[in-house]
């Protein structure tokens, strides 16, 4: 999508809202017939044709307070709605660093590596698969402008060649560890004869070749596709031609096609046919929209009315010529042949905040990025004068309250589709995952979390488990959550964000205050678990997170791991032989709050910190001291695996990634923290239950590398913005310490800036 059409229509007037918020007029008889593609290729896409859209700007909308329904009106996950309307791909976009030196979001979705990763993990639990379109540019690119990076910017075409391998590579890498199923990866993005720059054809084959190799060493399976975007210009059989002379390696050529500006479907069909054919290369619609009404919806204005100059409208402005024009867009695909794959809906749900104003519109995308841009783009993007929201909201697939339109409908009728798989009925927004098996459903499987106050709840009602619960429970699970706490009857749980709601199961064997074993000033679980005989319970599995409070004490913490063992045979000697005991580390801790600060009282050095709450020497020994309890639970975990294969190692201290953010008062985790333990634990017991190797990390201590955030070893563009995502969640890393003030902020991001552009620090 052309930025100068997004933005072009940026104004600070307060414009009028048309359509009636959830209007939504029944589509056309001509909408709701069958769109068979009759010669699709089986091996891809499971022998669907992809049924996409691209969704980028989604996460920051959502920051933005936008909300997405159901088709009665109820807030629902937009991933469900869009699964539950027949969308089997989700394309997204990434940016490799679309911030500012100061660490501010350029807009358009601030879409980097980690949105991409989110945007990602939904799509998957959803069962669609992920289109990832790297533009090789910190901000939009399109057939106006292709912009290095900031960081490329001083490159020889071969060194831009290994970097785009790498970024590619890295790309994959992280959105597929973020749990992303990425089924095709597109290299460049509407690049007419000009891509990075660069604007030499054969030049930039050599580019995209480094790029899609990287695609193939990363995964052979994954499709590459390269993207043009005008098929009424006549250049198409010359850019496939140049493509072919030099030997890339790709499996599909995809277009944008937005028919008021990209001329007619029928020489659209044309076009990638004779492409699809001549060059035995599948063939895509990657970009298509049409408005549905002239009005619009965020106040800034929009690209696309029946007034507008220079587009020819083929169909009516409603929502039945939306619906028409997307059905014709999949026939115009279909009618190919056997290399056509599908169709891509640009941003169906890029709509603005409703019953909201201009003024508060403008002010979120400067926050948020939910815009087509934001005034931080401006260090970037010399044109860009200010916020700007969506000119593209008249065309989305959802009305201006987020209610979903009929035309949204035309998914469900492209064909084949293939047998969909029975899945629990759920009536909440929670995602239905596919790992679950019918052995696994037909069994009541018995959990037992132990621990201290994390398991317990401190703070927060249910801790991680009710989180667990729930999703192990959506997935299809029948769980019974067991233990000398709760009497097992079901508790409801409403997220205080979104207002929704479950049940869950509260039966835990958590104590506030425990340690391993009974000391002096603590009551310990072993002597609980004895003295309860809660483990004749029989649990088919054993969580156990525990140690925290011996930290806090800093009690002999030489002994700790031996009293661990002594806990974990304890558990092992008590529960059945077939069951699982996962030992977990612990999070890590943040000493200097007001609120905990009497806790550590073992560990100052200082007076000044009973009032400032700032020891630098004692907050290093306390991390020191969870870093090598946690490293010995590992190591404890692996020694007794391998005389009792009921024994796991999992590391839930890295769900918690921010204690900066994540924990409620530098010890217990927030709603956010519960969140993403309750999250890991899922995934685990899930991937144990279906088979899959135990999840485990390596906590081998490094000399730190100043400046290698991700621990590479290298110092590069990577660590950067690892960086700033660690300065954004207030988290603390030594290697990102320039400074040696024991924080990081934009101190440190400029320092690290400036020896990445050669201004090497002195």
């Amino acid at each position: 999508m052309d930025l100068s059409r997004l933005a072009a229509l940026a104004t600070g007037a307060v414009l009028t809202l048309g359509l009636p918020l959830g209007y939504a007029p029944a589509a056309s008889a001509e909408a709701d017939t069958k769109i068979v593609f009759s010669d699709f290729d089986k091996n891809v896409n499971g022998g669907e044709p992809i049924r996409g859209v691209d969704i980028s700007s989604v996460i920051a909308l959502e920051k933005s307070g936008v909300t997405y329904k159901d088709e009665n009106g109820n807030e629902q996950d937009i991933f469900k709605t869009l699964s539950e309307h027949g969308v089997n791909y989700i394309r997204v976009r990434v940016w490799n660093d679309p911030y500012d030196s100061n660490g501010n979001g350029y807009g358009g979705g601030n879409s980097d590596v980690y949105t991409a990763g989110l945007i990602g993990k939904r799509a998957s639990e959803y069962g669609m698969k992920l289109l990832v379109d790297i533009h090789y540019s910190d901000f939009w690119a399109d057939p106006a402008k292709q912009t290095r990076p900031k960081y490329w910017q001083q490159h020889n075409n071969t060194q831009l060649a290994e970097e785009i391998y790498k970024w590619t590579s890295w790309v994959l890498k992280s959105v597929s560890e973020a749990g992303g199923d990425i089924g095709m990866v597109q290299v460049g993005n509407e690049t007419e004869c000009f891509f990075c720059g660069e604007k030499d054809m054969y030049e930039i084959c050599k580019l995209f070749a480094s790029g899609n190799k990287a695609v193939r060493d990363f995964d052979k399976n994954i499709l590459i596709a390269h993207h043009f975007a005008n098929p009424s210009k006549g250049h198409y059989d010359w850019y496939a031609k140049i493509m072919a002379e030099c030997k890339l390696d790709y499996d599909v050529f995809a277009t944008s096609y937005y028919p008021y500006w990209h001329g007619s479907l029928d020489n659209m069909t044309k076009v990638m046919k004779d492409i699809g054919d001549k060059y035995n290369k599948y063939v895509m619609v990657a970009e298509v929209a049409y408005p549905y009404t002239n009005e619009d919806g965020d106040f800034f204005g929009n690209s696309v009315t029946s007034s507008s100059s220079g587009c020819e409208f083929a169909y009516d402005i409603s929502v039945e010529g939306q619906a028409k024009c997307l059905a014709d867009t999949f026939r115009g695909i279909a009618n190919t042949g056997k290399h056509g794959i599908g169709v891509f809906y640009w941003e169906p749900a890029w709509i603005g905040v409703s019953g909201s104003s201009y003024d508060k519109n403008k002010s979120l995308w400067e926050k948020y990025g939910s815009g087509c841009t934001s005034s931080y783009a401006s260090e970037y993007d010399k044109e860009i004068k200010s916020a700007g929201g969506s000119s593209f909201d008249n065309q989305a697939l959802f009305d201006f309250s987020g209610k979903p339109l009929d035309s949204l409908d035309v998914f469900l009728n492209v064909y084949p589709q293939a047998e969909k798989q029975t899945a629990t009925t759920v009536t909440t927004t929670v995602p239905v995952t596919t790992t679950t098996t019918a052995s696994q459903s037909d069994k009541t499987c018995k959990i037992m979390a132990i621990g201290d106050s994390i398991t317990d709840g401190y703070g927060v009602g249910g801790s991680y488990r009710k989180f667990l619960y729930h999703e192990l429970t959506e997935q299809g699970l029948k769980v019974d959550m067991v233990g000398s706490k709760g009497d097992g009857s079901g508790t409801k749980y409403t997220d205080p964000a979104t207002g929704r709601s479950f049940d869950y199961d509260d039966g835990n064997t958590g104590y506030s205050g425990y340690a391993i074993q009974e000391y002096s000033s603590r009551s310990g679980i072993l002597e609980t678990l004895k003295s309860t005989g809660c483990l004749a319970e029989n649990p088919d599995i054993v969580l156990l997170q525990i140690g925290t409070n011996d930290i806090i004490d800093n009690h002999e913490l030489d002994t700790a791991g031996d009293r661990l063992k002594g806990l974990i045979s304890y558990i092992l000697d008590n529960i059945p032989d077939t069951s699982a005991l996962f030992v977990t580390t612990i999070p890590d801790v943040d000493p200097n709050r007001k609120e905990v600060y009497d806790w550590f009282g073992n560990y100052r050095h200082s007076a000044d910190w009973q009032t400032q709450y700032d020891d630098t020497t004692a907050e290093r020994n306390i991390h020191s001291a969870v870093e090598k309890y946690n490293s010995d639970i590992q190591k404890i975990a692996a020694d007794m695996a391998k005389t009792d294969s009921r024994v796991h190692f999992a590391d839930v201290n890295s769900a918690v990634t921010s204690v900066k953010t994540q924990l409620g008062d530098g010890v217990h985790p927030n709603e956010d923290g519960y969140k993403a333990m309750g999250g890991y634990w899922a995934d685990v017991i899930s991937g144990y239950l279906s088979g899959k190797p135990d999840v485990t990390v390596t906590t081998q201590k490094k000399d730190v590398i100043l400046g290698d955030m991700n621990g590479d070893e290298t110092v590069d563009v990577y660590d950067l913005i690892s960086l700033r995502k660690a300065v954004l969640k207030k988290a603390y890393s030594m290697s990102g310490d320039f400074n040696g003030d024991n924080e990081l902020g934009v101190a440190d991001l400029v320092a690290l800036q400036n020896f990445l552009l050669g201004r090497h620090l002195k």
